[in-house]
């Protein structure tokens, strides 16, 4: 029997005044989570140290057993792992993505959550206008979220993550590195032309950020002895679990957004246990509504994912020996970006012979429970 591990990306945040102080968690109707519940341990942890930016590239680290003060080198060398790229010495990868904006404000940091094969077809098509002279390389990604690779020199520059400025006026955080604002400024002439032809894309530029260097993770398995498999729609996750021994596992149609295939993840999930000790499904959708700052299409997200995967998972309980839910962050609907903070754990286990509690995976049903630091939380459950 294997341990899944479920990261719902950015579920948790603090009460809003829209849902009469409750938070998406807690008015979403979850009833197969909840049945996994009924049978669960709640804990609380904090996957993002305070010194550290409040990201997913931190808090996944951590939930994996690493400590990101000792490792966290950057989002970018994640991302890059999962194109099998090289990155060369005096080289650095940075996450660049496509942006929607009006003459100065940022306006959405997903180009309308963009279709990956047209994503593709953009960068590709245009990638070399945009780079003009700057030494460095660009490589398509899944839907907004694609890779630069230039001067680690870079990584000196000041970075903002798009999400973290929608609806302000982008020109006052423009990278302090005149080829990066180059890059910017070339990209806003040709998506002008670009979109011209195609009204329907809602693309304005390109933006960098998330820059780091290689990162070398010990592997999962000599830690805890296990084979382990991976499954995410998005480059970050894939790229993490290949640094850490993961085998990654395909599933169609998986988009990091609602309309994600969350059946075919489960059943990915059910089939990858089978032949590994340890899966890992992480699911984005949560947390791309929160930065939509829109509190019910994130509820409708949490129901979608409780009757398409948590469904599958709770009909082939006995599969799996212990199955850990946990949220990487908090993912405010209210300010459209993440915050740290503490967030809810839920943890099964089948071999438990303690007393439980009537709970939910929320944050007021967590609230009260044991604290565990964020990189020793697989550590301990996992034993």
């Amino acid at each position: 029997m294997a341990f899944l591990l479920v990261v719902l990306d950015g579920s948790a945040e603090e009460p809003l005044r829209i849902l009469d102080n409750r938070t998406p968690l807690e008015v979403a109707k979850m009833s197969n989570l909840d049945c996994i519940a009924k049978m669960s341990r709640t804990f609380r942890s904090n996957f993002v140290p305070k010194s550290l930016p409040c990201g997913s590239e931190v808090a996944n680290m951590a939930i994996l057993g690493y400590d990101p003060i000792k490792y966290y080198t950057g989002r970018g060398a994640l991302e890059a792992a999962s194109l099998g790229l090289k990155i060369k010495e005096g080289m650095a990868a940075f996450r660049l993505n496509l942006v929607y904006a009006s003459d100065k404000v940022m306006l959405d940091h997903s180009a309308g959550h963009i279709k990956t094969e047209v994503a593709r077809r953009l960068i590709v098509e245009t990638r070399e206008h945009i780079l003009g002279n700057i030494n460095a390389e660009i490589y398509p990604g899944v839907s907004y979220r694609h890779i630069l690779v230039g001067d680690e020199i870079w990584l000196n520059a000041k970075l903002t993550p798009p999400h973290d400025i929608l609806g302000l006026e982008y020109i006052d955080y423009l990278p302090d590195c005149e080829e990066l604002k180059a890059l910017i400024n070339n990209s806003i002439k040709v998506f002008r032309d670009y979109v011209s032809g195609n009204l329907d894309l809602k693309v304005s530029m390109v933006w960098p950020w998330g820059g780091g260097r290689v990162v070398n993770l010990p592997k999962l398995k000599d830690k805890f002895g296990f084979r382990g498999a991976v499954i995410s729609a998005v480059d970050l996750i894939n790229g993490l679990g290949i640094l850490c021994g993961l085998e990654p596992v395909k599933v169609d149609n998986i988009t990091g957004f609602i309309d994600s295939n969350f059946i075919g993840k489960a059943y990915g999930a059910v089939e990858a246990s089978r032949y590994y000790d340890f899966v890992m499904v992480h699911i984005e959708a949560p947390d791309e509504c929160a930065h939509r700052g829109d509190p019910f299409l994130k509820i409708s997200a949490l129901e979608k994912i409780d009757s398409e995967f948590f469904s599958v998972i709770l009909n082939n309980l006995s599969l799996f020996e212990k199955i850990l839910v946990v949220s990487d962050h908090l993912t405010s609907c209210d300010i459209k970006t993440h915050k740290h903070g503490d967030v809810p754990v839920l943890f099964y286990d089948r071999s438990y012979k303690g007393k439980l509690e009537n709970t939910r995976f929320t944050e007021s049903f967590s609230s009260g429970s044991k604290f565990i630091v964020g990189h020793k939380l697989l550590e301990e459950l996992i034993s």
